[in-house]
């Protein structure tokens, strides 16, 4: 038994230490898949390491642990909870939901919109029927200012705001359709922000890599005075380069409130959620608050952000 708890557990040692590794490589599908595996594999060790302290194999247990190190200084952020400021009257609340080609269920969207106090809505993935279903519920009474549009396949795009907004000019041309929105404030005190509601081609598209970096780009061209919320199904967690280039100066709302492990998708499979694709990301405004709602009949979980 010792003997098979050193080959086995060395060779998984090693498989996690390459998939460590990967973590600052650029690469195609196969890459991007193996990097969304890292927190599964992270937190195997733990198990790796209880195995070899029973089996008694001490060079196995002092290497996992040495490769424990950097697994948990990369989680750190998800589990150290920051202290925040309770909800205000004034806050903002944001939120984000893949309706998987039409197929989430408008009811529970709105439920989960009435619940948060919802301001701004992205709808993804909206075909025509959908936005029938969201026009007959109580959706626009909440939010009544629209604009984006539908498609039958993945590209519909819809925003819903409380506030009026205008379409916001040079938005960068994807492959699925992004809505760009320049929200009035509330007051003659307050500020107007902009709402870019993000949908970029999953890796299985080579464009992938540009169309994240076509993001990155448009953040950081807009001014700093102007507070910014990027909210949407991104095809990339932060084990991806690419979405870490991209939130450069802006905070993810998910994990500054530091619930654990976020997974967003994939919902309704034989396999467990595994990942956050889905993503609200800021600049400019302070994450008082922030969490996940499941829609039935979508494989992402919908996200919203309380921001001050």
């Amino acid at each position: 038994m010792r003997t098979i708890v050193g080959v086995v557990g060395g060779a998984w040692l090693l498989l996690v230490a390459g998939l460590l590794g990967l973590r600052w490589v650029e690469g195609g599908v196969v890459v991007v898949a193996l990097q969304c595996a890292l927190p599964v594999a992270g937190a195997s060790l733990v198990l790796l390491l209880v195995v070899a302290l029973w089996a008694r194999r001490w060079l196995l247990t002092v290497l996992t642990a040495v490769l424990l190190v950097p697994m948990l200084i990369l989680a750190w952020p998800w589990w150290v909870q920051p202290e925040l400021r309770p909800p205000g009257r004034g806050d903002t609340v944001v939120m984000a939901s893949n309706l998987l080609f039409g197929q989430g269920e408008i009811e529970a969207v709105e439920q989960a919109v009435r619940r948060v106090d919802v301001d701004a809505l992205v709808l993804l993935e909206v075909t025509p029927q959908a936005l029938q279903e969201v026009e007959a519920s109580g959706i626009p009474q909440a939010l009544p200012y629209r604009s984006g549009g539908t498609r039958l396949d993945a590209g519909g795009t819809v925003v819903f705001t409380a506030q009026p907004h205008s379409p916001e000019p040079g938005t960068p041309t994807f492959f699925f359709d992004q809505v760009v929105v320049r929200v009035e404030p509330e007051s003659e005190t307050g500020r107007s922000w902009l709402l870019f509601g993000a949908h970029p081609v999953p890796p299985t598209l080579p464009q992938w890599s540009e169309e994240l970096r076509a993001l990155g780009d448009w953040q950081r061209a807009q001014g700093r005075q102007t507070p910014v919320v990027m909210a949407g199904d991104f095809n990339a967690s932060s084990g991806h380069p690419a979405l870490r280039r991209l939130q450069t100066g802006m905070t993810d709302a998910q994990q500054r409130t530091a619930p654990g492990w976020v997974r967003t998708w994939p919902r309704g499979r034989l396999v467990p959620a595994f990942v956050g694709l889905d993503h609200v990301l800021v600049r400019g405004w302070e994450v008082v608050d922030a969490g996940q709602e499941r829609i039935p009949g979508s494989d992402h979980d919908a996200v919203w952000a309380r921001l001050g």
